[in-house]
């Protein structure tokens, strides 16, 4: 399969302009990027090598400690076929290699999928691949997964990257809904097209995407994927993304009113189309404040139906499903992990975002080991029964 290349995309992309109205250019522009400033668009391929291994930074450590220190030989072994591929790319673009936190960051959803459904195989729908890595490991692993992304830059250097497992570029009209591979890479442009109807999907993967979408992207996309997934279909994310373009509560506050219902929020947070009862757990902070009034107040609003249950803010729910697709493994140790994931001696594993993060004293540990003491101190749990 050929590359595409940065012409190419331009071209296809201004070409796609002519025949798109100003709302859905509007909708499904990157907001969270052009707030940010964060380079969404490149213009040359040198410069790809900048997309390896992004948004997690530092996060290694932090990844290892959410898999519980341990892999499955499964995970493992698709692991270990994923770098072998990731590497032969990654020498196209640098010498050196950078893909730890990354693909260390990907692992806990992919465990989360296969906890679920075990060895059966689905359509999975992702938003934002970011890096590509989720979508390298569950092809290797024989799911179909459509993927979309709205970045120029992100969208070729996953282009580039999933050659190495089979791709089909849907940007390219000629390759159009050819599906003979297990990735199936999606433009915005072409989701954005309202005549555009997206095959059946068993579960949609939606990472540190839906604070990034403006709202009517968010409402339009999953005003679609309602369309073509049925009652059993899932949603994951580990993280809904930063809020600066939408706040968490209004994410949640979209799922819920077009029919999704949090199942889970131990390690991934899942939801499902289905609704349970609720059996709430309270622990009384005697400290009274004014988080405490406005919890309270929530609280009253709940109980007599005038709000859902995505009001409270920090909030752990847990379902049937909790123990299933939180399942841990150790069949390989913290030491082997280590050594699946070094890169060559005597060579700086740091990307270098994750240098500058460390100057300027984000994405630490320490800030990560006060958040699970944060986790651990909530007093407000839901249990959902069927």
């Amino acid at each position: 399969m050929k590359k595409l290349t940065i012409q190419e995309y331009n071209t296809l992309e201004q070409k796609s302009l002519i025949d798109t109205s100003n709302f859905l250019i509007e909708a499904f522009a990157p907001a969270g990027f052009q707030i940010t400033n964060y380079p969404d668009r490149i213009y040359h391929e040198n410069e790809l090598w900048r997309y390896m291994d992004v948004m997690q930074e530092n996060s290694y450590m932090m990844n290892l400690y959410n898999l519980n220190h341990g892999l499955s030989q499964f995970e493992y072994d698709i692991t270990k076929k994923v770098i072998l591929k990731f590497k032969h790319f990654g020498k196209t673009l640098s010498e050196k290699l950078y893909f730890k936190s990354g693909l260390s960051k990907q692992l806990l959803i992919f465990r989360a999928i296969n906890n679920i459904f075990g060895e059966k195989k689905i359509n999975i729908f992702e938003l934002g691949p970011g890096s590509g890595f989720l979508t390298a490991l569950l092809a290797t692993a024989g799911h179909k997964i459509y993927c979309l992304d709205n970045s120029q830059a992100f969208y070729i250097y996953q282009n580039h990257f999933w050659q190495e497992f089979g791709i089909n570029e849907w940007a390219r009209g000629e390759e159009r809904y050819e599906d003979n591979n297990n990735i199936i890479h999606i433009p915005w442009w072409l989701w954005a097209n309202t005549e555009f109807e997206m095959p059946k999907i068993d579960v949609i993967v939606a990472n540190a995407v839906l604070n990034e979408m403006k709202s009517d992207a968010l409402k339009y996309t999953l005003s679609k994927i309602n369309n073509t997934i049925d009652e059993n279909g899932m949603l994951l994310y580990a993280q809904a993304g930063e809020q600066f373009v939408s706040k968490y509560e209004n994410s949640k506050g979209a799922l819920y009113s077009y029919g999704w219902f949090l199942h889970n929020t131990k390690d991934v947070h899942i939801y499902s189309r289905k609704d349970m009862q609720r059996k709430i757990s309270l622990t009384i902070n005697k400290k009274f404040d004014l988080q405490q009034l406005r919890f309270w107040f929530n609280l009253l609003k709940y109980y007599t139906g005038k709000a859902p249950f995505y009001i409270f803010h920090e909030i752990e729910v847990e379902s049937d499903l909790t123990e299933v697709c939180c399942k841990h493994y150790n069949d390989f140790s913290i030491d082997e992990i280590h050594k699946l994931f070094e890169t060559k001696d005597g060579v700086d594993p740091r990307t270098p975002d994750e240098k500058f993060c460390e100057l300027v004293g984000t994405f630490d540990l320490e800030r990560f080991r006060q958040k699970i003491k944060y986790r651990e101190r909530r007093k407000f749990k839901i249990r959902l029964s069927g």
